[in-house]
């Protein structure tokens, strides 16, 4: 309902602005003004329905209003004296010329609305002045400059702070939409990652399991031809899903993407990835806490790049700091704690980086969950869990990641 309020002011003010004036200009004139200038003053007062179009051509509404008030001063100076609702349609035209957005078009406007106070003042009858109690020609028309003056300064005030703050809540949304897009961009980068290191971790195993069945394939004597026509059917089927990943895979990779040539890394490696970080700046310490067990080689890997990516946010936005990562063993949770003594004041939601989604990406991946924030003492503290059941979990829908 406020929202809707608001739209019909700011789409219709000048209407029932122009209304309330030209009612009060048409009662003084029908109930004050003598016999012979009520017409002349009555069809004057219609240059309000000019004005009602304020809303839409503010600059040009407005001294299309007061061109006419112009030619009355230069017609009967007098007589335009006595209206008093000719004050309040000049204060409202001094108000609109003051909300100008152009610099030129405010000067402009108060030009014409000086010009004609000085106009008047020199035109009006000295009898004029005395019989609206002014008695000073300088006098009145100085007053009446300031006076317009000071109501054009706060009428500019008012409207550009108006201005600042549509402008500011204009880049505020454009600012929440292009973060939110970034968001869903390194969501779907994330996972083309996840999804050709994966498909590494499953080439593999099924390579290993096509060779193996072919191997046992030779060993069968030529009476198992049961056994024979199953490990032939197997090796045929590894083979079309290797050819089948690899075509995915590379539906999913970019002109820019580099194709991965190293064996892909795990917890294993976390020593090398230490002494790498405390090369670049970084001094880490690391604790094992559990039995090592083997790892599923996607768990491993995503294990791994968790690690390193939170070390990389630690060694980026932390400062002068030292990092502590403790993987810790459990029988059915790996669980990976990376804390540094740095800053602390980084985002949660991934605006110091694209590093968390990341993060959170692989951790859904498995089903586990991850816990990142500023520690009450200082420094950043980041938690995972993953599941050791070697089942990954659906990754969340779009949607999900928006909210």
């Amino acid at each position: 309902m406020k929202q809707i309020a608001t739209r019909l002011i700011a789409r219709w003010w000048s209407v029932v602005l122009a209304l309330a004036i030209g009612g009060l200009w048409q009662g003084e004139v029908w109930l004050t003004s003598p016999v012979s200038n009520r017409a002349m003053f009555s069809a004057l007062g219609l240059v309000c329905v000019v004005f009602a179009f304020a809303a839409w051509q503010p600059f040009l509404a407005s001294m299309l209003a007061f061109a006419p008030l112009i030619v009355a001063i230069a017609v009967a100076p007098n007589d335009i004296f006595k209206v008093d609702a000719i004050g309040l349609f000049i204060f409202a035209v001094v108000c609109v010329t003051g909300a100008q957005a152009s610099r030129r078009e405010r000067l402009v406007g108060l030009g014409a609305v000086v010009a004609g106070t000085v106009a008047l003042g020199i035109r009006v009858s000295d009898g004029a002045l005395v019989r609206a109690g002014n008695g000073s020609r300088i006098g009145w028309t100085i007053g009446n400059i300031i006076g317009f003056t000071i109501i054009w300064a706060l009428a500019w005030l008012i409207s550009s702070r108006v201005c600042e703050g549509r402008a500011l809540r204009a880049h505020a949304a454009e600012v929440e939409a292009a973060s939110g897009e970034r968001a869903r961009a390194a969501v779907a980068d994330e996972r083309g990652r996840i999804a050709r290191e994966l498909h590494d971790v499953v080439a593999h195993s099924v390579s290993v399991m096509v060779v193996q069945a072919g191997g046992l394939r030779r060993l069968t004597s030529p009476d198992q031809t049961v056994e024979r026509e199953a490990l032939t059917t197997i090796e045929e089927t590894g083979r079309r899903a290797l050819a089948e990943m690899r075509r995915m895979v590379g539906v999913m990779r970019t002109d820019d993407t580099p194709a991965e040539r190293e064996p892909q890394p795990g917890l294993s490696q976390l020593d090398r990835l230490v002494a790498v970080m405390g090369d670049a700046g970084l001094p880490v310490g690391l604790s094992i806490e559990g039995t090592p067990a083997p790892l599923p080689a996607g768990l491993d890997l995503s294990a791994y790049r968790i690690v390193q990516e939170a070390l990389t946010n630690s060694l980026k936005h932390a400062g002068p700091a030292r990092a502590h990562v403790t993987v810790r063993y459990q029988p059915d949770i790996l669980e990976l704690i990376v804390s540094d003594d740095g800053l602390g004041d980084r985002s949660v939601d991934g605006s110091a980086g694209n590093g968390l989604i990341g993060m959170r990406e692989r951790v859904s991946v498995y089903g586990g969950t991850l816990e990142a924030g500023a520690q009450p003492t200082g420094g950043f503290r980041l938690h995972a869990r993953l599941p050791i059941d070697g089942v990954a979990a659906p990754m969340p829908s779009e949607a999900a990641v928006a909210n």
